[in-house]
């Protein structure tokens, strides 16, 4: 599981079709761990969603509950995520949409038995602050204990030292690196995450600075990669602010 999370797990990227809405979660799982590995799980980080639904899946498997069941219990209903569900959204209720295309995504109001857990979640700002406000003080939101300090503590705690980097978001920048789930961007000297964050290809962009006290989510219609400029500049000047 931690090598899922921390994408070491030597599967693929990507592959294509198993976002299919047609199959069920445990059919996509089944597809992905038919595939030959990369490489040896634990030896090379390789960015990419594979990992995550089989992470999700597993799940499901130990507890018993769908992803949707358990999205719900443990931090969509703790956090009072009124506008945020994977795989649901339609033009009326005011949020982002998904995509469709080759993968036959569903954008059309109804849930999918594979929600594809690593890309298809919509949100709003209000929600998605509300998260990055609990991961950023460590775990507790409006005085509540929604995710232990611990797991935390090791989302944010790099994974991949001294991997090879087979594929990254960052691959300009090997400095920047992978714990569970989100990106170390620097890190102390004595290895300790300083700044981490996780940009989606569709244009979100959380983000906690622990040196600089700073938090924070962008929202834009476009591509990540076309903007990370900007919203370098812009949390340049929260950081001015907050000195």
């Amino acid at each position: 599981l931690r090598h899922c999370l921390s994408c070491t797990s030597g599967l693929p990227s990507r592959v294509t079709g198993i976002m299919d809405i047609d199959m069920t979660m445990a059919e996509c799982v089944g597809r992905i761990a038919a595939l030959p590995l990369q490489e040896p799980p634990g030896t090379k980080l390789r960015y990419g969603g594979t990992g995550f639904q089989v992470g999700a899946h597993l799940a499901e498997l130990v507890t018993g509950r769908t992803w949707y069941e358990l999205f719900a219990e443990r931090v969509k209903d703790p956090l009072d995520l009124a506008q945020t569900e994977f795989g649901l959204a339609s033009e009326e209720d005011g949020r982002a949409l998904g995509f469709g295309g080759g993968n036959k995504l569903r954008v059309d109001g109804s849930r999918t038995r594979n929600p594809w857990v690593a890309g298809t979640a919509v949100s709003s700002m209000r929600d998605y602050g509300r998260l990055v406000q609990m991961l950023a003080a460590g775990g507790i939101y409006d005085g509540r204990r929604i995710v232990s300090a611990a797991m935390v503590a090791e989302m944010f705690r790099e994974q991949t030292t001294g991997m090879e980097i087979g594929f990254s978001a960052y691959a300009d920048d090997p400095t920047i690196r992978y714990g569970l789930g989100t990106w170390i961007e620097r890190r102390d000297t004595a290895g300790g995450s300083l700044a981490v964050s996780d940009g989606g290809a569709f244009g979100w962009m959380p983000f906690v600075e622990f040196d600089s006290g700073i938090s924070g989510v962008f929202a834009v219609k476009d591509r990540l990669r076309n903007v990370l400029a900007s919203i370098d500049q812009f949390r340049e000047l929260a950081r001015s602010q907050a000195r």
